[in-house]
C-alpha cells in the first residue's frame, strides 16, 4: 500500500509589519486681521498713556518677563476675558490698528488656536479705541455686548 501523496503547500511569506506614519494635522495659519485687541487693566493703560508706552504682556506679567504682549482677534476677546479677568471691574479692551504699531506683530499658535503677539512696547498712538468691560452679575465681563471698536 502506498501513501497518498499530499500536495506540498508553498510557504506563505510572513507579512512585514510597517509602522504607520504619524500624521500631524496641519493647522492653517490664521492671517492678520485689520484690527487686533488687548485686554488691559485701566491703571496700566492710564500709566502707559502718561508714560508714552504700554509694557504689560498680560495680567501681572510684563513685556520684559514674557517677551511679547498678548493680543486677540475679535472672536477671542470674550474667551480671554472669561479665562483671565473674570470678576474684575477695572478692565478695558484696547482696539489696536496693526498698521500703526511700531513693534513687530506675529500671529502664532497657542494650543489649538492662533493669537497675535506684539514683540515690543505698544505705542498709545496705535490704540484707536478704549472700552471698559463691565462685569455682569455672574462676574463675566461683557466683551460681546457692544461692538468692539
Amino acid at each position: 500500500m502506498t501513501d497518498p501523496v499530499r500536495p506540498v503547500r508553498p510557504e506563505r511569506p510572513v507579512p512585514t509589519v510597517r509602522p504607520v506614519p504619524t500624521v500631524r494635522p496641519v493647522r492653517p495659519v490664521r492671517p492678520m486681521e485689520p484690527t487686533v485687541y488687548h485686554l488691559a487693566l485701566l491703571a496700566d493703560w492710564q500709566a502707559a498713556v502718561e508714560g508714552g508706552s504700554y509694557r504689560t504682556s498680560t495680567l501681572g506679567v510684563t513685556l520684559a518677563e514674557q517677551g511679547f504682549i498678548h493680543c486677540s482677534f475679535a472672536d477671542q476677546v470674550q474667551r480671554v476675558a472669561d479665562t483671565f479677568f473674570l470678576g474684575r471691574d477695572d478692565v478695558v479692551v484696547l482696539t489696536l490698528d496693526p498698521a500703526r504699531l511700531t513693534a513687530e506683530i506675529k500671529v502664532e499658535p497657542v494650543g489649538s488656536d492662533w493669537f497675535p503677539h506684539l514683540y515690543g512696547p505698544l505705542d498709545p498712538a496705535a490704540v484707536v479705541g478704549v472700552r471698559p468691560l463691565v462685569p455682569g452679575p455672574d462676574g463675566r465681563l461683557d466683551a460681546a455686548g457692544r461692538p468692539i471698536a
